[in-house]
């Protein structure tokens, strides 16, 4: 989309960006952010809630949240209710920890969201953010998933989704109101329940996302919060495929692990005839079909135009976009967080509590329920003071202004979450103003050629950032040296072409690339390159050296070529 369209997102919305704008990057690099101001270590720069996001389904199973603003609800002993029938023992087999007087202590119940005190919801009036998908996936599953109990609960007011069939819970009137007045909760719920063949379509659909791919969930939750924007807001539907699709996108089908995902979802075998993309492209086929049929009948007014939003590139084009710049949500429950510094330190007024879950067997049980085992299949660390004794949240979101961030091993910033999903930008190091703000993609810390075969194969780039152009620096002048008989770069000062230092990530970098690219080793092993030429190149004579370093110097003219064409093929990552 044109390049405004992201610019607004910047300027209706400067809480969400705070001191990061949108710009346009030299060298075909796409957009980025780019610091407004100078900034210190651990700033938070960004405050970003997901336009939609949900929480995965199995961390639904222990976890149980706001369906808005995704913070943690209830007291301690219903989470623990909530994760141990995932197994095979209730709370009751535990009797020393049901009976103890802390269990209900002030300090846990204030930690959390107690589905209910009112007024202490974080969701902002226009985040979108919350995922319907699960709770009302199923009539006969949505109570049990979403912890549908009573209106009161130890005395304190329970904030439910009002429909039978659906179980979603609240932290607060605020976040039950708004979930009902607009976003994807009031057409995934209050909508569906008008029609019952709607429902069920809707019941199949699940059922299908859950089999093959949870993305499918989100992607309903995208279209219910397009839907709820155009009938009941004043978005139209061309704006609102706007906004959903206005980062790097390619059809689903089509991106680079479409093989490898179906295998490792156990879709397919390696004996299968059917080649990956098409099965990709069936699969997403039959979920866009389940979702029409769920979705669209409800709004079938040819005056809103809804109809363009099922097309199937679009639908792909969401999954892809998905795929590529969705962001991973994780923070720690607060009830568990409390109980582990109660563990580590004795003279906490909760430590007796924390102490027993341990005797008594209870956080055995709770870990080994969070790691699907089998009572015997593994054993469990009972002492690792480092292992939280609750789940923590696990959910994806498409966060926007996070998404626009470049890629850098050596990144100045990184994401981090608080007590919900709004995602923090915080920087690394002290950022300059104009530097561009980026994070990254990757485990940085692993070697140059698995980064560089990482980025490619999953985001279909490769990676010019400082820190790979020094070590790619590195590995070459080592390579060099040894196919030119040179013990250390002093030993021919002469026959060294000095780069331009202007020229060096470009002439470093590409021919860094062609290399690994035809070796396919990644970084190349100085080592077994000084050993081979031990073996073969005794005795190299002047003349031999001088072809070397006309060859060596003929290979950097042509690198600096390909570089141009490395850049704009499968250069840095476009927005």
């Amino acid at each position: 989309p044109p390049l405004d369209v992201v610019k607004s997102w910047a300027e209706e919305d400067r809480a969400r960006f705070g001191q990061a704008e949108v710009r346009e990057l030299a060298g075909n690099r796409g957009r980025g952010l780019i610091s407004r101001q100078m900034l210190g270590v651990g700033e938070v720069v960004i405050r970003d809630r997901p336009l939609v996001a949900m929480q995965h389904t199995f961390s639904q199973r222990l976890s149980p949240c706001c369906l808005c603003c995704f913070r943690m609800i209830g007291n301690l002993e219903e989470h623990l209710r909530r994760i141990l029938s995932n197994g095979g023992r209730p709370l009751e087999a535990f009797p020393s920890v049901l009976g103890h007087t802390h269990l209900h202590h002030p300090q846990l119940d204030a930690l959390v969201a107690a589905a209910g005190e009112g007024g202490g919801s974080s969701c902002s009036s226009d985040s979108g953010i919350g995922s319907s998908s699960s709770s009302s996936a199923d009539p006969h599953v949505g109570c049990s998933g979403r912890g549908s109990t009573g209106d009161t609960s130890g005395g304190k007011q329970k904030f439910v989704c009002p429909m039978r069939f659906c179980g979603a819970a609240f932290c607060s009137s605020e976040c039950r109101e708004q979930a009902l007045s607009k976003g994807p909760h009031r057409v995934l719920c209050l909508d569906l329940s008008l029609d019952s063949r709607r429902r069920e379509s809707w019941s199949s659909f699940c059922a299908h996302a859950r089999t093959h791919h949870e993305n499918f969930l989100l992607a309903a939750e995208a279209y219910a919060w397009a839907i709820s924007s155009v009938v009941y807001g004043d978005l139209t539907v061309e704006h609102a495929r706007e906004e959903l699709l206005a980062l790097q996108n390619e059809p689903w089908h089509e991106l680079p692990d479409a093989r490898s995902h179906l295998l490792s979802r156990g879709i397919g075998s390696e004996a299968s005839r059917e080649d990956g993309q098409e099965k990709r492209l069936r699969i997403m086929q039959e979920s866009l079909m389940l979702l029409t049929d769920a979705l669209l009948p409800g709004y079938s007014d040819p005056s809103l135009g809804l109809a363009s939003l099922f097309e199937e590139d679009f639908f792909a084009r969401l999954l892809g976009q998905f795929d590529l710049v969705n962001v991973s949500i994780e923070f720690g429950n607060p009830l568990g967080i409390r109980l582990q510094r109660a563990l580590a330190n004795p003279s906490d007024e909760l430590s007796s509590l924390a102490e027993t879950f341990r005797t008594s067997g209870l956080l055995h049980e709770l870990r080994r329920v969070v790691a699907c085992m089998q009572e015997g299949d593994a054993d469990i660390d009972d002492d690792d003071d480092d292992d939280e004794s609750l789940p923590p949240f696990l959910g994806i979101g498409l966060a926007r202004a996070v998404a626009l961030m470049n890629h850098s091993c050596e990144p100045n910033c990184e994401v981090d979450f608080g007590v919900d999903a709004v995602v923090l930008l915080r920087t690394l190091r002290p950022v300059a103003q104009g530097e561009e703000l980026n994070i990254s993609y990757i485990d940085e810390d692993g070697p140059l050629g698995e980064r560089q075969a990482k980025l490619r194969a999953e985001y279909r780039f490769a990676c010019s950032c400082s820190k790979c152009c020094r070590e790619a620096a590195k590995a070459l002048l080592a390579q060099r040296q040894s196919s030119m008989g040179m013990v250390a770069p002093s030993a021919c000062p002469a026959k060294r072409r000095r780069a331009n230092p202007s020229e060096v990530p470009a002439v470093v970098f590409a021919s860094y690339a062609e290399q690994s690219e035809e070796e396919e080793l990644g970084v190349v092993s100085t080592e077994d390159d000084d050993e081979e030429d031990d073996e073969e190149e005794e005795d190299v004579g002047e003349d031999a050296d001088d072809d070397a370093s006309e060859a060596a110097a003929e290979r950097e003219r042509t690198f600096r070529i390909r570089s141009c064409n490395n850049h704009v093929s499968a250069g840095m990552r476009m927005r």
